[in-house]
């Protein structure tokens, strides 16, 4: 499982852990580099049951991959992390009111780069005829949505939250997101109690202006 909003904690809401927070904050500096953060919140309880819905993701991707609690471990996340332009700034983990909070601080050389080795997300940054650039994810499609399924992905999804937040090198000039500032725009998920988010997938995307950003 990969340590990003797409294929991470999306992929979470299925893992059948439950109280699970996850946060990842993407901010683009006009140079083409970029910092990345990743917040992990988890009950102890939650955190073995990440082991045991890795078979489950495994089947569904149709392939092994990396270990679900592999925020845990600093040398499994330095390694995982290191290389393609990536460096792993800080690791720092605490327990705090009956969870381990997990907090990584990565920074980019070369965002375009860090995106095309897929270790920080399944996102794509592509420059449109207009000259803006525009960050995307491509999102893994959830399985089916029956009313049987539904109450699986509900009955494991108490206390989750997902949030994805983007900060801009220059001004949005469009976004998918539910909250959108000049230069910041935010995703935020809490599935307990509200069922949309299996009832299709999700769509992250957002364009900003690219005059003066000559990015290979």
């Amino acid at each position: 499982m990969k340590p990003i909003f797409v294929s991470g904690a999306f992929i979470v809401l299925l893992l059948g852990a439950g109280c699970v927070h996850f946060e990842q904050r993407m901010e683009i500096f006009a140079d083409g580099s970029a910092e990345v953060e990743l917040h992990y919140a988890i009950s102890e309880e939650s955190m073995r049951g990440l082991e045991s819905g890795q078979q489950l993701i495994d089947t569904w991707q149709g392939r092994a991959s990396t270990p679900a609690n592999w925020f845990a471990n600093e040398k499994a996340v330095r390694a995982y992390l290191g290389g393609d332009g990536i460096q792993v700034a800080s690791y720092r983990q605490q327990r705090r009111n009956g969870k381990i909070h997990t907090t990584i601080v990565c920074r980019v050389a070369s965002l375009s780069r860090t995106l095309a080795s897929g270790k920080v997300g399944d996102f794509r940054l592509e420059r449109n005829r207009q000259g803006n650039f525009t960050l995307s994810a491509d999102l893994v499609e959830l399985p089916s949505s029956s009313a049987e399924v539904m109450g699986q992905y509900m009955a494991v999804c108490q206390d989750l939250r997902l949030k994805l937040e983007v900060v801009t090198p220059s001004e949005i000039v469009s976004s998918t997101a539910h909250q959108t500032g000049k230069r910041r725009v935010s995703w935020e998920y809490v599935p307990d109690g509200d069922h949309s988010v299996f009832l299709r997938t999700p769509e992250i995307a957002v364009t900003f202006e690219g005059s003066g950003l000559n990015w290979r």
